[in-house]
């Protein structure tokens, strides 16, 4: 197989599998498709090459995909921002309706739209700093794991079905 055809993991492979020649003693490699005898040093510089040009090429994938989520981001919020603008002249367009018709039905002469109102049933509003009486509040309760004690007495050695201490690698491409 030719290096360019090699994946990182194989390049890998066959570097170890020419260093452990190289320290038997063996000093040239041969291409097993051509024929070609080279030193077995050569060949091994050729494959790092290979497996860094690989390396490269695959981070320069990663940083593009991150350029073009960052400018997806962008743009999705931008269009966060339009939407929310569309939406407050919708809502400047209905009070003036609501003003413009004084809350009386209002239909058109062309029967494209009809404009009704209805009362709908009466909800409480609180303000912001008001003070809510005691009685009328309520308690919500939620349980969830406490995840520094159990990292802790994870780490102390106790044992739990389950549940276990995982450590990441974060890679940082920059």
């Amino acid at each position: 197989m030719e290096i360019n055809e090699m994946n990182v993991f194989e390049i890998n492979a066959e570097i170890l599998a020419a260093i452990n020649a190289y320290e038997q003693g063996v000093e040239e490699a041969v291409n097993e498709e051509t024929g070609e005898v080279v030193p077995l040093k050569d060949y091994i510089d050729k494959l790092e090459c290979s497996k860094n040009e690989k390396i490269n090429n695959v981070t320069l994938f990663v940083k593009n995909r991150e350029a073009m989520i960052e400018a997806i981001k962008n743009q999705v919020k931008k269009l966060e921002e339009r939407i929310k603008r569309e939406t407050k002249r919708i809502a400047d367009a209905e009070n003036y309706i609501r003003m413009a018709t004084e809350e009386n039905n209002y239909e058109d002469r062309e029967g494209r739209f009809a404009i009704t109102f209805k009362k709908n049933p009466p909800s409480v509003q609180i303000q912001k700093g008001a003070v809510v009486p005691a009685e009328y509040m309520r308690t919500k309760t939620t349980t969830e794991p406490d995840k520094k004690k159990l990292k802790a007495a994870l780490q102390d050695g106790k044992k739990f079905n389950g549940i276990s201490l995982v450590q990441a690698i974060n890679m940082i491409i920059k």
